[in-house]
């Protein structure tokens, strides 16, 4: 992509220009209310007529569509996903699945959850703008596009109409579905997951383990699973972890599962303490993916072990192990002493 067609959000375009050339356009979706909008466009732009209709899962709704000229113009998107799921790997695989090749992506976390901005190419070789947000399991994609060789201050237009996107009436649900927290029976940890995910305490485990299975289930099989487990033995050190992700490798493959590699992920964001690995394992139903997570606490090492389809098996289903596991690095904590006392 051009230097000058870098993820733009409106900034170049001149002050007195935006105050003399542009308004705020408001759209009312009676269909959708959550999903009513405004955005700011050139005044000259026209917006075109459009048959909307119902949202649906991987299928896009036009909610309107504005035009400058067959080379310049905006759609607006709805569609349904109604599972929690990382937004960046969602705008990833509709790419993917229209032949649309991203140039630059950068996520945010705004007053109504997150936020995704693109900047792509189109496979006819237009410039593409897009954001992607939601509200609840309403999601929205603006799709900007423009003629390769337009001028700079088309793509500062796209890239305006994008960053003053704002939902007028939001229902103030900022995750795809509801999140709810799960707090471990024998006191060891908690932690934040995804609703339609089915948690099950394990009764069952190691006599120094306390845990807890959660799955994605179909009505004949389950399709993924995140297993939480306190391992309670000592040392908490990098002696004491080789034993714990040894003793974690066991268990998976007593569970029919076989894991062919596994590589350390840097510590990155959210702590060094936390020691993660990913890799690829066999399933029953194929390839699949094995994501590691160990934290030591003052009570028991805290272990996490997300054993889902391979991306190109099943992308929703991968895509929601991938973000309850991101949830997982997050919010998996060890329960205080005072925690415990308290709930007694």
């Amino acid at each position: 992509m051009a230097a000058n067609h870098h993820l733009s959000f409106g900034d170049d375009i001149p002050p007195d220009q935006l105050r003399s050339a542009f308004g705020s356009v408001s759209v009312d979706l009676p269909e959708s209310p959550t999903l009513a909008f405004r955005i700011a466009l050139p005044k000259g732009w026209k917006e075109v007529r459009v048959e909307r209709k119902p949202l649906e899962v991987d299928r896009f709704s036009v909610l309107a569509a504005f035009m400058a000229s067959d080379s310049l113009g905006i759609q607006v998107l709805g569609t349904l996903v109604p599972w929690e799921v990382n937004l960046v790997d969602w705008t990833e695989y509709q790419a993917f699945r229209v032949g649309i090749k991203l140039v630059e992506v950068q996520s945010a976390d705004t007053e109504w959850g997150q936020a995704v901005h693109a900047a792509a190419e189109g496979s006819d070789g237009a410039r593409l703008r897009i954001l992607v947000v939601g509200d609840g399991p309403r999601v929205v994609m603006l799709m900007g596009r423009m003629a390769d060789g337009s001028d700079a201050m088309a793509w500062e237009t796209l890239g305006l109409a994008a960053a003053s996107f704002l939902f007028s009436a939001p229902s103030g649900a900022r995750t795809r579905e509801p999140v709810a927290a799960y707090r471990d029976p024998d006191q060891f940890f908690q932690v934040l997951y995804p609703a339609s995910w089915t948690p099950e305490h394990q009764s069952r485990l190691r006599p120094w383990k306390s845990g807890a299975d959660f799955r994605i289930v179909s009505d004949t099989d389950t399709l993924a699973y995140l297993r939480i487990e306190a391992d309670s033995r000592e040392p908490r050190d990098e002696t004491g972890l080789a034993e714990v992700l040894q003793n974690t490798v066991e268990e998976v493959a007593e569970a029919d599962v076989r894991i062919e590699e596994l590589t350390p992920i840097p510590p990155g964001e959210g702590g060094g303490e936390r020691q993660r690995w990913i890799g690829r394992c066999a399933l029953p139903s194929g390839e699949g993916q094995v994501v590691l997570l160990f934290r030591p606490g003052a009570r028991a090492w805290l272990a996490a072990v997300l054993i889902s389809p391979a991306k190109a098996l099943n992308p929703y289903v991968w895509m929601r192990g991938k973000r309850f596991y991101e949830m997982v690095v997050a919010s998996l904590l060890p329960l205080r002493t005072d925690d415990c006392a308290a709930s007694s």
